[in-house]
């Protein structure tokens, strides 16, 4: 069964969650230092080297988008959430990095087969 765009709405409390910007920080501070930086460890050890095309789905405001193109990598994130999806964008674009943006949801992703690594 094909879903339509609306069954793919993230529900209302997860929006209301994240409404409030608080996931661009959470990473740099308290337990997110931990997790951020094992993330990166984490992605560097099971990623292809770069350059390589990478996916970010729910990739959040941007920071794991950042810091692979920031090592070469061209990415493009794909987040359901519209708040991330703009600090995503002014991040990578503030930066000068290879990174695209795109509100979307891991169920549909619009991308042609084979287009990352």
């Amino acid at each position: 069964m094909v879903e339509d765009n609306a069954s793919l709405r993230p529900p209302d409390e997860v929006l209301e969650h994240y409404a409030d910007g608080y996931e661009a920080g959470r990473l740099f501070s308290g337990r997110g230092i931990l997790e951020r930086i094992r993330t990166e460890q984490l992605l560097l050890a099971a990623l292809p080297p770069s350059p390589a095309r990478i996916v970010d789905v729910g990739g959040g405001p941007g920071h794991y988008a950042a810091f692979l193109a920031e090592r070469g990598y061209e990415v493009h994130l794909v987040d359901p959430v519209g708040i991330h999806v703009e600090r995503a964008g002014d991040l990578a674009g503030r930066r000068g990095l290879p990174v695209t943006v795109e509100a979307g949801d891991a169920r549909r992703i619009e991308l042609p087969d084979a287009s990352a690594d």
